[in-house]
């Protein structure tokens, strides 16, 4: 009889601490070309057990820079204290300044719970998105002139 007790308080606790939901991330707007700068809204969160951390990075040709990285401090043993459920940000993408080259790339953020999943490493949802670094500068036409028209 105990040790049926004992099992059904085991299950109960490991229910009470499974994560039922992997991270969610938002980055908006949706710039597919960067013209040297382009500013982005991020926002991720993690319902069940909070965030653990936050990253933002762009990789072009095998070269990872970072944007962002954002470690949350994790609630304390068995859900004692409060975790981090949502973060909002903006995120400057400076072409220039992070000496990325003319060329794809890849945004990519990266957001990790708290959870007790994957040997208490967390779920993890990543968002790629494929962007394009045009560093060239606008051509001016040369064809028209005001004095032509």
């Amino acid at each position: 009889m105990a040790a049926g007790a004992l099992a059904v308080f085991v299950v109960g606790l490991i229910l009470a601490n499974m994560d039922w939901y992997d991270p969610y991330i938002s980055l908006s707007p949706a710039i597919t070309i960067v013209e040297q700068r382009a500013e982005y809204f991020l926002a991720a969160g993690d319902v069940d057990s909070g965030l653990r951390n936050v990253k933002v990075t762009v990789v072009q040709d095998g070269k990872e820079t970072e944007l962002l990285s954002e470690a949350f401090k994790e609630p304390g043993f068995w859900g004692s204290g409060e975790a981090v459920k949502k973060m909002e940000t903006p995120v400057v993408l400076d072409a220039r300044n992070l000496h990325l080259q003319q060329g794809p790339a890849t945004l990519m953020v990266a957001a990790r719970d708290t959870s007790s999943r994957n040997w208490f490493q967390g779920r993890v949802t990543v968002l790629k998105r494929e962007i394009y670094i045009n560093l060239k500068k606008p051509r001016r036409d040369r064809t028209s002139s005001p004095e032509s028209e």
